[in-house]
């Protein structure tokens, strides 16, 4: 599966819990994640559940599947359960992909990239900027600028400048002895901090050695002697007082030495029997030269010194080390630690800059380096390689490639090139043919003439002879064969058997007549029964006043009289006005009933849309007198309590249509948000208690509140710039 990255895919989902999530419609203005990835793909991807008052988020890493629209939820990055899954409560969410902070790359304020962690080995060619300290790990090959090694002491033996064998390693005392004069005769002393150079005399005095003379000596000398002297020979005195030379006179086989006077520069010796001074002979130096040269990459110089040269000699090895990429050269940082160079092969860590080649599709790039407009990258699983390609057009279709987009439309809907008929429908042909239909004869099919009609429907009229009629129930006659006359048997009389009839005055007389009655019944007797045959009341009663006992309509005081308002019904079923009328006195409308109305106007005209009121003045309702308030305390945080509201501009949508609300550009607030806020400005909305509504005018003393608030901000600021 691969992880993948789209702009504005967003779905909507009702899924609880903490398991996978399934997605629902596609919010306007954005993808759906088929549309946008495949299935299988991984995406980061951020869960935010939408309900008011709701806190419940979730950033990580997903897959998605096609089948049943899901995305899982494997990976968590963030949320709001402390980085683990969020156990979603009900409530739409909004599922969309996005770009974490845990992964994204960016420049830090120095304006460098983050840390990219270790890539995978790859071929960096002319980087700029790459820190070798850090960025590259394995060992680099000499040919490549390296010292093949991982240590400093193969480093060196690799490069030819070994320690003690190719070069001789600084140290403090030498830079000393390097620095003394090379006078002659001088002899190197060290004085118990550095080495120094000083004559022989001098030397001779720092070290307590006596002149050849004797002169010069210190302290007492020891003598020390092997064997005796009949079997010594070349001995050293070493013992005795040598302040005075003539002090020694003999030794234990009575030898005498010889005198010291006149043999400065000799040293004494023996042949076995006597003793005597003899010249020190040197060997004969002969002159020669030395040569030294450097070897191993990168170095260069070279020096001779002859055996008997005078003054100091010096060797100066050199390196070809270059910032620059050149060839057969060892790597140097410029001044800002800096250095070019052709292929490192290394596994690389840290920031590349600088590609100037092009990156291959296995290396992670595209292969390609320029496109023309319209150009797609197609896959090619043969040598894993991505080709450009172009779409070509079909028949009935333009292609415009454009900068960044493609255009794909069709040329035309299609023209119509001929027109054909079928029997008895007859076309000129062509593109736009003459359409006709021959009239209809015995042997063609066609349409009727006026003629033809009326011939056609003369043949529906048929003719014949009445033999008998013969008269049925509540009919008079008898039967009849030739002539007579049917009768109704009918009497407005109460008689059996016959059918009503209304006398010249439209009444009748019956027995008991079965119906549900409405109007009024009159009667010149008083009934008994129930009220399915009475006319009048049994016992008259009295309503508001009046008595009634149903024989005739009656009058109640301030109801029904001229000039107001006249009532069907009862007052507890009334909906509505009978008949739009005025009140024109103070109790036309009794102040104890409830009343509903379609529209109000005050002062002018009702709307006649359903709820609204209007007024040609103010309407003056409830009450701020502090004389009727017992105070609390001002309302606290209101500029955050508004800074947390939206105004907004809306239309009322499919439910509001429904319950009667005409969808038209409108200005308000969200009762929920106002709700979190300042819940006491919010009641149930008329329309049904289930819904909402907001009292704008009691936001005010929010607004009071933040306003002082923000001048209190405001002052302060003004304070700090004096």
């Amino acid at each position: 599966m691969a992880l993948i990255l789209k702009d504005r895919v967003k779905q909507e989902s009702a899924t609880t819990g903490t398991g996978t999530v399934t997605l629902g419609a596609t919010y306007e203005g954005y993808q759906s994640f088929s549309t946008a990835v495949s299935d299988g793909d991984e995406v980061y991807y951020t869960i935010s559940n939408t309900e008011t008052g709701v806190t419940e988020w979730e950033v990580g890493i997903g897959a998605f599947t096609l089948s049943g629209t899901t995305l899982s939820r494997a990976t968590v990055l963030s949320s709001s359960n402390a980085g683990s899954l969020v156990n979603f409560s009900a409530g739409t969410k909004e599922v969309f992909v996005t770009y974490p902070a845990e992964k994204a790359i960016y420049a830090d304020t120095s304006g460098n990239a983050i840390a990219l962690g270790t890539p995978a080995s790859a071929t960096l060619t002319n980087a700029t900027g790459l820190p070798l300290t850090t960025g590259v790990t394995g060992i680099l090959p000499i040919a490549n600028g390296g010292t093949n090694a991982s240590d400093a002491s193969t480093a060196r033996t690799n490069l030819g400048v070994a320690i003690g064998s190719d070069v001789q390693a600084w140290d403090a005392q030498l830079d000393d002895i390097a620095g003394l004069a090379t006078t002659d005769s001088n002899i190197i002393v060290g004085n118990g901090t550095n080495w120094v150079a000083e004559s022989g005399a001098t030397a001779r005095t720092s070290l307590g050695v006596p002149a050849n003379d004797g002169t010069g000596a210190t302290g007492t000398w020891s003598i020390s002697i092997s064997g005796n002297a009949a079997t010594a020979t070349n001995g050293v005195v070493t013992t005795g007082s040598y302040a005075d030379p003539t002090w020694i006179t003999s030794l234990d086989d009575g030898k005498v030495l010889p005198s010291m006077t006149g043999n400065t520069g000799k040293y004494l010796t023996t042949d076995g029997t006597d003793s005597s001074w003899d010249t020190i002979t040197l060997p004969t130096v002969n002159d020669g030269t030395l040569t030294l040269a450097t070897s191993g990459t990168g170095l260069s110089g070279s020096a001779s010194f002859t055996a008997n040269q005078a003054g100091a000699g010096s060797f100066t090895v050199a390196s070809n080390a270059t910032d620059a990429n050149t060839a057969s050269t060892i790597v140097a940082r410029d001044a800002s630690g800096n250095f070019t160079a052709g292929t490192i092969t290394a596994a690389l860590s840290g920031d590349a800059s600088g590609l100037s080649s092009t990156l291959a599709v296995t290396s992670g790039g595209t292969g390609q380096t320029t496109y023309t407009n319209g150009q797609l990258l197609i896959g090619n699983t043969t040598g894993s390689t991505l080709t450009k390609a172009a779409l070509t057009a079909g028949t009935g279709i333009t292609v415009t490639n454009g900068s960044g987009a493609i255009t794909i439309a069709a040329t035309n809907n299609g023209t119509v090139t001929s027109v054909t008929g079928t029997a008895p429908v007859v076309s000129s042909g062509g593109a736009t043919p003459a359409i006709s239909m021959a009239a209809a004869t015995t042997s063609v099919n066609g349409y009727l003439t006026s003629t033809d009609w009326n011939t056609f429907n003369n043949k529906t009229t048929n003719t014949g002879t009445v033999t008998s009629i013969i008269a049925g129930t509540y009919l008079t006659g008898g039967t009849i064969t030739t002539t007579g006359t049917l009768a109704v048997d009918a009497t407005n009389l109460n008689t059996a058997s016959k059918v009503v009839a209304r006398d010249a005055s439209g009444n009748f007389s019956a027995g008991t007549i079965t119906a549900a009655l409405s109007g009024n019944a009159t009667t010149s007797s008083s009934t008994t029964g129930n009220a399915a045959t009475a006319t009048v009341l049994q016992t008259a009663r009295t309503i508001g006043g009046v008595s009634f006992d149903g024989s005739a309509n009656i009058n109640l005081p301030g109801v029904n009289t001229a000039g107001n308002q006249d009532t069907s019904g009862n007052a507890t079923t009334a909906t509505t006005a009978t008949t739009a009328t005025t009140a024109t006195t103070a109790n036309a409308l009794n102040t104890g009933n409830d009343y509903q109305v379609n529209s109000l106007g005050v002062g002018t005209a009702a709307s006649g849309t359903a709820g609204e009121i209007r007024a040609t003045d103010n309407i003056t309702a409830y009450y701020s007198d502090d004389r009727l308030k017992t105070r609390g305390i001002n309302i606290q945080n209101a500029l955050d309590k508004v800074a947390s509201l939206n105004g907004f501009h809306y239309q009322a949508n499919e439910v509001a249509n429904a319950l009667g609300y005409v969808s038209k550009p409108e200005v308000g607030v969200s009762a929920q948000e106002v709700q979190a806020v300042l819940p006491e400005v919010v009641v149930p909305a008329p329309i049904d208690d289930k819904y909402l509504t907001v009292h704008y005018d009691k936001l005010v003393p929010l607004l009071i509140e933040a306003i002082k608030e923000l001048k209190a901000e405001v002052d302060e600021l003004k304070s700090r710039c004096k």
